[in-house]
């Protein structure tokens, strides 16, 4: 059997015998032969030995040791040097260098285990003031002077709340947990060295100098450096979606001596000697600085296209094979994870304001309370004479107050929310929970919903003053058209090209419209003049890959050793001497695979026999699906691009004849257009050599490539205007120059987007010179080795020869006008950060509707035109250029000057940093909400920058997602995001955080109006239970539900309405007005909650227990109602829990009255008061009159309020629910303020 375990879904045929050898058996008319070396692996599990347990209880300490030295400030790491572990065979792997020194591939995002989860957790806990203030409130009740309730009583609020909270983080690390596990439980191929062959295994258990063979579409397990591929080549395909969210393609190259390692049918690297050292584990995706060192003492240099990332995966190549150099937590990936950065809503901050004033107001209650005892005590003379239930500890009436101050701090402890925290986070999940189930928000077109990654900030949507967007991708839909260019001059475009069309969804399928002049001029053409290096720079300058086909690993196939067929994981008998001879062969197979061959029967006859033989079916079931994909036309062409501008230019060449075919890391094949002499156009297909990329940078903002084409070394370039324009040769003629910039303007001006293209044929001395220092540069690692890089290659682009321009349309999302105009009208200043040029982003903010025709557009380059501008109109369109931001960065009041009448405002030229900076300025100056959106890398840094960040998850990858607070896949989602969304979590949110301080200082309150008549003695009149629940269960629920569910005002509303959107805007409810208005209400509700009980039991024989029953109901009432009024649309959620809790509330005090006895530790036990209580006539009406005396002021001002004094919010309330608009507002003043939603 070969060591292969038959898996359950290839049975072994078991029944029957094998008789035929490996080589050549002709047996029963059937000939089996062994084709030529193939690549194939073995598939059975294989779990290496750990360490004995006693071996690993002496390396804890070591390792104990080993991490407290990391820990204790070493930075400088040393480069680590890597032997294979092929090299020591016959060494346990627990004992190889490697796995003792390095991290092992085990991934754990979770923050506990099973024994670290509970001091964890409640370490982590006690970082919040709140709740080590109720740990010590907690402490101070078991001391017996202190104390204001029993002892265990006083610890279930604050038990309580500290579950809640470690049941949430509980849950959420559990699914990490979950998670981390499918990952580790992943498996791949390694090198056994053993057994000689590759074995399967998990993730969790690959280290550090493993061999790894990676099959195509099959994830990458760790960093590894590729030394072999199935491209002769030595070429790789990997796509880097997990680590920078791309979906192209990008080549990675073996090192040039392993390249001839990828010729060889079948590797064995027993007898190969190498070393590798690289530097230490760091985040830097693109950097990595290393060497092999071979058996003949050669070094060669590792560079990031050797090196294969962990979270990449194998595209477009059969396999590839790497040695492992960084693994689990020291992946590049996993040292990129970094935590996301915190942010603190505005809410949030007002909130922790308020609850500093709860403390003062605490403060002062304690301090008056207890001088209040010091003269009662002295006053009644408490310490000679005895008075019922009066408890003292001193003789001194001074320290029976101060004990009694201390013990008011249980008693008042209330006025600080304990459960607020928890509320607000319970709140802030349900409401992102609904937002992401909001069908409204949902992309059918790329299957995405909205993602809210920043779980704590929901509320910030609806408080938004200014936006700052990116253009390409976020505006526009990103999928580029060629359609047109300039060549020497001469405009080469279709008829229709300057139309600019309307479709967005089906953009892609769009035939490209080239010009006929210019095509047949390149067929009939045979010289090499602009026109032709035009058209080659199109197809060659860029870092398009070519598809023709998805490649299969031949083991997808499987084969035949020693009779036993292997497929993929798996192996089953085939019973030779019972295959019939002269089965014909498979007419669809194609025979060129040396696997194939050995299919020359057909599984047809043979399921006749093997009916019953289910795993025989599915074996040649998935065969035949094989062998339909290898069948498909060979001519098939797909390109994989990482950026849309290239893939378009890739085939506009393509449509002139110019067709990229292949394209590898020293090669490209290009198919050039020819004209036969009859006349047929056909293309000839010609090899151009890559000697040297240049790639693109954001400094530079241009891409070279030197190629060696028929015998000329050219340097082909494409970029900007004003980085091209600067670099060409002094001879270029001027009068060409300017025409050309004269036609760049005219793109612009329809919205095109240009990039000039240029060439430059080099002298062969001169790239010699230049290639070593370029290598050179490349082989520093230092921080400015990128400058450097940049330098070096600038060094080459000069004296270039121009070839002319392209122009490519990026139209415009479908929804972004509606969405722009909706949010102007909501008051947001909406500033565009584009890099295109200043003509081109002029255009795109006129056709969205970015600038409000009403204004005039002034455009501002540098500081003297802000100096000169003495416009009086109120509002105006600007156009700022990066000389002006740069102003923006420094605070230049003139800048601020002009921003501040701006309705919106463009900024062109921009590059990441200064988007970040606008951001900046903009948060600090002008002290306002930010929202920044962007689709792709160069907008991370604003997006991180801004009180909110918003990513499209658009075709430039999820770097911008991933850096993001909120992900939408439309920019047009943006406005039922901020608009209805935004402005409903602010609205629920400030009202709830206002109701929840109210009715805590509600219940202090009573309980301070009655210590006037408990002779301040620091005693609790309200049932010590229903106390402590009171905060956190039967008053907690309500506002939850009211804080997810309730709408002030229907989507539809706020969507028509866009003005509607200032009242989060401007903070209108969240504010210290409304908190001390809050605060008024409570003393009085509290006075009226507390004395017209009082006055209506006055000279009753009302018990202690039963007096507490009445203004426990008439609080617990008087706070539903409060939240009734603000309940603006009853919905079934919100209906339920208000009626449940009335029932709760009731049902608690029956039942626990019912069953109270003396071992609650409660003096005269509240035996059946309830019960008693609820059959009298004078509680309901105490309650009652209590009730509606309460809450009579809040609910006439509120009334009194929104008939005479309406705002727009409280008009179009009532436009909605078609109810009469006050008698004494004129229709006009209604429509004049409508008119300006």
């Amino acid at each position: 059997m070969n060591g292969v375990t038959p898996t359950t879904e290839d049975a072994v045929l078991s029944s029957t015998t094998i008789s035929s050898t490996a080589s050549s058996d002709k047996h029963h008319g059937i000939t089996v032969t062994k084709g030529p070396p193939v690549h194939r692996r073995n598939s059975s599990q294989w779990i290496p030995p750990n360490a004995p347990i006693y071996e690993r209880a002496l390396d804890l300490t070591s390792l104990v040791a080993s991490k407290r030295f990391w820990k204790s400030g070493v930075k400088a790491r040393p480069d680590r040097v890597i032997e294979p572990n092929w090299l020591t065979p016959h060494i346990p792997r627990y004992h190889l260098q490697n796995y003792r020194l390095y991290s092992s591939n085990k991934i754990r995002t979770s923050k506990y285990t099973w024994l670290t989860f509970l001091p964890k957790n409640l370490f982590e806990q006690f970082h919040r003031w709140a709740n080590i203030y109720f740990i010590i409130i907690m402490a101070m009740n078991w001391i017996p002077q202190l104390q204001a309730f029993s002892k265990y009583l006083g610890m279930i609020p604050v038990v309580a709340v500290l579950s809640m909270t470690a049941i949430k983080d509980f849950l959420e690390d559990w699914r990490r947990k979950r998670a981390d596990k499918r990952l580790n439980h992943n498996t791949v191929h390694v090198w056994d060295n053993i057994k000689k062959r590759f074995r399967k295994t998990l993730w969790e258990l690959v280290i550090v100098g493993d061999l790894v063979h990676i099959s195509s579409d099959e994830k990458i397990p760790a960093d590894i450096v590729l030394i072999r591929s199935s491209d002769p080549q030595g070429c790789a395909f990997v796509e880097t979606s997990n680590l920078d969210g791309e979906n192209n393609l990008k080549q990675k190259v073996v090192p040039n001596r392993f390249k001839n390692l990828c010729l060889k049918g079948h590797f064995d690297p027993s007898s190969m000697y190498v070393k590798i050292t690289v530097n230490p584990p760091d985040n830097r995706m693109n950097h990595i600085n290393g060497k092999i060192e071979y058996e003949n003492g050669e070094n060669e240099k590792i560079t990031k296209e050797n090196v294969i990332l962990r979270g990449c995966q194998l595209k477009n190549t059969s396999f590839a094979e790497g040695i492992v150099i960084y693994t689990g937590a020291e992946t590049k990936l996993m040292l990129s994870n970094g935590p996301v950065r915190y942010k603190r809503s505005s809410i949030e901050r007002m909130t922790n304001y308020f609850i500093l004033f709860c403390v003062l107001l605490l403060i002062i209650m304690l301090i008056s309370s207890g001088i209040c005892s010091i003269f009662w005590l002295t006053a009644t003379n408490a310490h000679e004479r005895h008075i019922p239930y009066v408890v003292l500890f001193t003789s001194s009436a001074v320290n029976d107050g101060l004990i009694n101050m201390a013990a008011y701090i249980l008693v008042y402890q209330t006025l600080i929310p304990l459960s607020l925290y928890i509320s607000i986070e319970i709140i802030k999940l349900g409401q992102n929970y609904l937002m992401t189930q909001d069908l409204d928000l949902y992309d059918q077109e790329r299957d995405k919903k909205l993602l809210c990654r920043s779980l704590n900030i929901p509320e910030e949507l609806g408080q938004v003053k200014y936006i700052l967007s990116d253009k390409t991708g976020t505006l526009t839909e990103n999928k580029m058209v060629f359609k047109s260019c300039t060549i020497s001059g001469e405009i080469f475009e279709a008829e229709n090209a300057r139309r600019r069309t309307r479709t967005f969804s089906n953009m892609n399928e769009e035939k490209i419209e080239i010009s006929p002049k210019l095509q047949k001029d390149l067929q009939t053409s045979n010289t090499r003049d602009e026109k032709f290096f035009m058209l080659m720079n199109m197809a060659v300058c860029n870092t398009v890959m070519v598809r023709r086909r998805q490649q299969l690993d031949d083991v997808e196939l499987g084969y035949f050793e020693n009779n036993i067929y292997n497929v993929g994981n798996s192996a089953f008998y085939v019973p030779i001497e019972t295959i019939p001879a002269g089965l014909p062969a498979a007419p669809e197979a194609p025979l060129a695979n040396p696997i194939l061959r050995q299919f020359t029967f057909s599984p047809t006859d043979l399921l006749k026999r093997f009916g019953s033989l289910t795993s025989l079916s599915k074996i040649f079931t998935k065969r035949e699906t094989i062998l339909r994909r290898l069948t498909q036309k060979a001519d098939e062409r797909n390109y994989d691009a990482e950026s849309p501008d290239e893939l378009a230019l890739v085939k506009a060449a393509d449509e002139y004849g110019f067709t990229l075919v292949n394209r590898s890391a020293t090669d490209i094949r290009l198919a050039l257009p020819r004209m036969a002499p009859n006349g047929d156009f056909f293309q000839e297909e010609v090899d151009v050599k890559v000697l040297k990329v240049l790639g693109f940078d954001s400094n530079r903002k241009r891409m070279s490539i030197v190629v060696r084409s028929e015998n000329k070394l050219l340097l082909l370039t494409k970029g900007a205007d004003e980085q091209i324009f600067p670099n060409l040769e002094s001879s270029e003629s001027p009068e060409l120059i300017e025409e050309t910039r004269k036609i760049l303007n005219d793109y612009g001006r329809i919205g095109l987007r240009t990039l000039v293209m240029a060439m430059k044929e080099l002298d062969e001395e001169e790239f010699e010179d230049w290639l070593a220092t370029r290598e050179f540069v490349e082989s520093i690692d230092d921080d400015e080795a990128e400058q450097l890089l940049s330098e070096s290659s600038s060094q080459l682009e000069v004296g270039l020869h121009l070839l002319g321009v392209t122009a490519i349309e990026d139209r415009l999302q479908m929804g972004v006008t509606d969405t722009i105009s909706a949010l102007r009208n909501a008051g947001i200043q909406i500033w565009v950060l584009t890099g295109d040029k200043c003509e081109t982003a002029v255009n795109i903010a006129k056709s969205c509707h970015l600038f409000n025709k009403k204004f005039k557009i002034h455009v501002f380059r540098e500081l003297q035109d802000l100096k000169d501008f003495t416009d009086t109109e109120r509002k105006i369109n600007a156009v700022f250029s990066s000389e002006i931001v740069k102003l923006i960065k420094e605070g230049n009041d003139e800048a601020f000057r002009v921003i501040e009448r701006c309705e919106a405002i463009v900024c062109f030229r921009m590059t990441p940093a200064e988007k970040a900076d606008v951001v900046n300025a903009v948060k600090i100056k002008l002290k306002g909400k930010t929202l920044a959106i962007g689709d792709g890398a160069n907008d991370v840094p604003m997006i991180l920058g801004a009180d909110v960040g918003i990513g499209v998850s658009g075709h430039e990858g999820l770097q911008a997602v991933m850096a993001s607070d909120f992900a939408i896949s439309r920019f047009r989602f943006l406005r039922k995001l901020l608009l209805v969304h935004g402005h409903w979590n602010y609205y629920r949110l400030s009202n709830a955080i206002m109701y929840f301080l109210e009715k805590n200082a509600v219940f202090v309150l009573v309980i301070f109006w009655g210590q006037m008549f408990m002779g301040f003695s620091s005693g609790f009149f309200i049932d010590p239970i229903y106390s402590m629940l009171y905060p956190i269960l039967f008053t907690s629920v309500q506002p939850i539900v009211y804080s997810i569910f309730d709408q002030d005002l229907s989507k539809e509303t706020l969507l028509k309405y866009p003005k509607l959107y200032e009242t989060g805007r401007e903070a209108r409810l969240c504010t210290y007005r409304n908190f001390g208005l809050s605060m008024l209400d409570a003393f009085y509700q509290s006075a009226i909650l507390f004395f017209i009980p009082f006055l209506c039991f006055s000279g009753s024989e009302i018990r202690y227990w039963q007096f507490a029953f009445v203004l426990s109901t008439s609080m617990f009432l008087v706070n539903s109602i409060h939240l009734a009024i603000l309940i603006r649309r009853w919905t079934f959620p919100l209906l339920i829990v208000q009626l449940l809790f009335v029932g709760v509330h009731f049902s608690f005090f029956i039942m626990y009255t019912y069953f109270v006895n003396s071992t609650f530790n409660t003096k005269d036990p509240p035996l059946l008061v309830a019960y008693s209580m609820l059959k009298e006539f004078q509680f309901w009406s105490c309650v009652l009159l209590t009730v509606i005396i309460a809450v009579i002021p809040r609910f006439i001002i509120t009334v009194v309020q929104t008939q005479f004094w309406p705002d727009l919010h409280e008009i179009t309330l009532r436009q909605e629910r078609h109810l009469p608009i006050p008698i004494h507002l004129e229709a006009s003043n209604v429509h004049s303020k409508a008119e300006h939603f």
